[in-house]
């Protein structure tokens, strides 16, 4: 069931092929870093207990609860807010709206342990991104779920009695597609660096996650061996539950208590009796009934009424619906620290003197693998990100840093040059590889950087060329890029009269691919088929946009042409397309060269 790899799998040719891989891989990071838990970006959302995207048709989150603890946040500007009765809550409820609502009343029922944040629109924003993203991500992920077939999937009621301890972290993405009516305990067991990414859909071939998980009467995913809920996420459509049974025993968190559940309850609280058990972060989408949009990036709908669901985690959600009604409660748990962090920078050394220079930029889509204390043993394997980065969160140990480039192309600095260790390479060039670093608990050594010099000089000239104008509307946005300079910063920007939209940049590898919208005079450039998103953010208050990706120094990729398009969504002013609020920008054909 371990996704993790000998070296020799990692060790492979570059040829051009792999470069144009390593391209679509850089572009699709855009400007995040999105290493995270189990490699999934989830950003702030972990830093919530419930987090409601959207919540248009009804958010009701009502009493007679045991007691929720743990940050809330709610866009305001759809959700529906509504409550009723009074119940224990103790965290900081925030709203990008001037008011929380009927939800204030949740705040002033809790004076000295409830809190509002409003108008926090710049939270909202990144977390209905990340929210959005991180299905997508999830998505993408191949099944690790059978050592037979990688592409197996379990019942939920499989899944009791796994045991993935073997001294060595890893990430378990499992397909669960039946048994979603869940009233026994689970029970897993796995090392601390241990993940579950768990996809819950009966049907993987319609679009959206299909079925509802309901547990009830006790049910429950119960963490063992050195797990906590926080080493769980999981995706999924509707949710539902029912009450009966009882928690499991301690040290799994028995109310909505502080300190991860382990600490003293919150006042006016209770523990928790039985009940339907959500172990982990959760991410859900509500019932599939309406098709992905501008502000949701995967089908979504309903969620059901829940009663006495208890979330031991996070609920974090796009559902246009939901009610949390009698005995519906929540415990937050946050992300294990890692006893330490290895990292943390790979540059382009443009004089090649082996320190890092004012206007040095960073090397994205680099393969950095953590080795372990036999020299060999690849432990881990992250990509460099956007600015250069690279992370590894490491238990107490000894370890070397491996970082594959392609030598004909880049070559490492030298070592331990200028007498600034902040500023210099820790990289070997005869054996490319940093290291051996002695852990000990808590160590965070963010001065492992590499410099690599680059013979990606002067074979092709980076240029820019708008396609015309789609749909001849004054107020359509317009696109612009800088040059694409392999190994530099490369940004793309929108300039629209539209503040505070959803806005989306594609892009696909090769020439334009015109497409005609049905009905219209517009046309979308790339090509449909393999366009992937390159970026999905929010205008600024001047209705500004921007990417930035440092593109990687290889000289393959000299001449190779990308089609950008971008969309701005404005539902209060009606758009060229019928039925869409889109705005869609010009197309931009842009051609990548070597300084």
């Amino acid at each position: 069931m371990s996704p993790r790899h000998s070296r020799s799998h990692l060790t492979t040719a570059f040829g051009i092929r792999r470069g144009l891989l390593l391209l679509v891989a850089v572009l699709s990071q855009g400007a995040v870093n999105a290493q995270g838990l189990g490699g999934i970006d989830l950003g702030g959302l972990t830093d919530h207990v419930l987090f409601v995207a959207d919540g248009s048709q009804d958010a009701n989150w009502q009493g007679a609860s045991k007691g929720f603890v743990g940050n809330v946040a709610i866009d305001g500007f759809q959700a529906g807010e509504r409550t009723s009765g009074s119940f224990a809550f103790a965290g900081t409820i925030s709203t990008n709206d001037s008011t929380l609502g009927a939800w204030q009343g949740i705040v002033d029922h809790n004076p000295g342990q409830a809190s509002a944040a409003l108008n926090d629109a710049t939270r909202i924003q990144e977390l209905e991104a990340t929210l959005n993203a991180a299905f997508l991500q999830i998505n993408a992920l191949t099944s690790t779920s059978s050592t037979s077939s990688p592409a197996a999937s379990v019942s939920a009621g499989g899944l009791d009695g796994l045991d993935t301890r073997d001294g060595v972290g890893g990430v378990f993405v499992i397909d669960v597609t039946g048994g979603f009516g869940i009233s026994g305990q689970i029970e897993i067991t796995g090392d601390a660096d241990d993940y579950f990414i768990l996809r819950w859909d009966t049907d993987a071939a319609t679009p959206g996650y299909q079925g509802q998980v309901k547990f009830q009467s006790g049910g429950a995913i119960v963490p063992l061996g050195d797990l906590t809920p926080a080493n769980f996420i999981h995706v999924a459509g509707d949710i539902n539950s029912s009450g009966g049974g009882s928690a499991p025993a301690a040290p799994y968190p028995q109310g909505p208590r502080l300190a991860n559940g382990t600490g003293a309850l919150i006042s006016g609280a209770s523990d928790f009796g039985g009940g339907g058990f959500f172990t982990g972060y959760w991410l859900t989408t509500g019932s599939p009934e309406n098709p992905a949009d501008a502000t949701h990036s995967v089908p979504y709908g309903k969620s059901s009424s829940m009663s006495n669901g208890i979330f031991v985690g996070g609920w974090y959600t796009i559902c246009d619906k939901f009610s949390l009604t009698s005995g519906t409660s929540a415990v937050y748990v946050a992300p294990p620290e890692g006893p330490g962090t290895l990292g943390d920078f790979v540059w382009l050394d443009a004089d090649c003197d082996g320190c890092q220079d004012s206007g040095e930029h960073g090397i994205a889509g680099l393969v950095v693998n953590l080795v372990g204390e036999d020299g060999f043993t690849v432990l881990a394997s992250t990509v460099t990100d956007a600015q250069g980065a690279y992370s590894f969160s490491v238990a107490p140990g000894q370890y070397s840093i491996e970082i594959l480039a392609p030598g004909s192309i880049l070559t490492p600095s030298p070592m331990g040059q200028g007498g600034d260790f902040e500023k210099d390479s820790d990289l070997d060039p005869a054996t490319g590889v940093i290291g051996p670093i002695l852990v000990v608990p808590g160590i965070q050594r963010p001065d492992l950087d590499a410099g690599f010099c680059s013979s990606c000089v002067g074979t092709s000239v980076a240029s820019v060329q708008s396609l015309d104008p789609i749909c001849d509307n004054p107020l359509d946005p317009v696109l612009a890029s800088s040059p694409p300079w392999l190994g530099t910063p490369w940004t793309v920007s929108i300039d629209s009269v539209f503040p505070n939209a959803v806005t989306t940049f594609y892009l696909s590898i090769g020439p334009p691919n015109p497409t005609q919208v049905p009905g219209t005079d517009c046309f979308v450039y790339p090509n449909i088929s393999t366009a992937i998103v390159l970026y999905n953010g929010f205008t600024d208050s001047e209705g500004d946009a921007s990417v930035t990706i440092a593109l990687p120094p290889l000289a393959w990729l000299s001449g190779v042409p990308l089609t950008i398009q971008a969309r701005v969504c404005e539902p209060s002013i009606p758009g060229p397309i019928p039925g869409l609020p889109d705005w869609i920008t010009n197309g931009l054909l842009v051609t990548l060269g070597c300084p």
